[in-house]
């Protein structure tokens, strides 16, 4: 990840946006990028850059659903293969106060923050030479009937050997602010509570 953020910024410093889409075909020198990495082969260059080649890493998830809002349900699956024909309705989503009759949108949407918010904060850790023996996140999103979801909330505890509580907070808001699902939830409020344990 570091050296893909590193490859982006260096060629959005560099290199124009004019220079990458009209770029001289006698270059030597081409860029692909990958998820977490960035790989870079360079040989003399005798021209502009003809090619930044940005591979995307898509995951899919496919919802089938059957009958009226009220009275139909449906079903979800995952690429993974975790969910599978899982199933899910509106009385699961509304109604069921133990949220265990089946899984709905926000559960999804907390295990998909609790999760991204771990492995980015684990990143950070790890960078400041202070990687995390353990890290418990928990999400709890919150739907209003008639509004919508309001909110992400995540509480963190975590076991980091060797760092110090200010660091360790430092880095927590962080990841908050950095995890990519924080930033694609930018339309409610994410807020964090973490602590060392």
């Amino acid at each position: 990840m570091e050296v893909d953020i590193f490859a982006r910024v260096f060629f959005s410093n560099f290199f124009s946006l004019d220079m990458m889409c009209h770029a001289a075909a006698d270059t030597k020198a081409w860029v692909a990028f990958a998820p977490a990495r960035a790989i870079v082969d360079w040989m003399p260059i005798t021209g502009s850059i003809t090619t930044i080649k940005e591979e995307l890493m898509d995951r899919t998830a496919n919802a089938v659903w059957k009958g009226s809002f009220k009275e139909g349900k449906g079903t979800l699956d995952t690429q993974s293969g975790t969910l599978k024909g899982t199933p899910y309705s509106a009385k699961m989503r509304f109604e069921d106060e133990s949220g265990k009759s089946g899984t709905n949108p926000e559960e999804l949407i907390a295990a998909a923050h609790a999760g991204c918010y771990a492995m980015q904060l684990s990143h950070f850790l790890a960078e400041n030479g202070t990687p995390a023996a353990e890290l418990d996140a928990k999400a709890v999103v919150t739907l209003v009937p008639g509004t919508g979801i309001t909110g992400s909330a995540i509480t963190l505890v975590g076991k980091v050997p060797g760092i110090d509580a200010a660091k360790f907070k430092e880095l927590a808001e962080k990841a908050k602010a950095e995890c990519p699902v924080s930033k694609a939830l930018g339309a409610i409020k994410v807020s964090l509570d973490a602590r060392l344990g």
